[in-house]
């Protein structure tokens, strides 16, 4: 746990930058105007908001197992 607690703040960036590359992939045109390549990059933005939301999640119980255990 300690070990993934020390990785997890660069798990989190990584994932943020996916779906910062993911959100910016919706604007561009060649996607926006192609309603199949827009659904299919709206489901890849929500894949990647998942990963995000998980990555905090378990950085959150990490910090909550660290706690417990000094």
């Amino acid at each position: 746990e300690k070990r993934q607690l020390e990785t997890i703040e660069e798990d989190v960036q990584k994932a943020e930058a996916e779906l910062a590359e993911a959100q910016a992939d919706l604007e561009k045109h060649e996607i926006y105007s192609d309603h199949e390549k827009m659904q299919a990059c709206s489901l890849k933005v929500q894949e990647a908001q998942k990963k995000v939301d998980d990555f905090y999640e378990l950085w959150a119980d990490l910090e909550e197992k660290i706690k417990g255990s000094i």
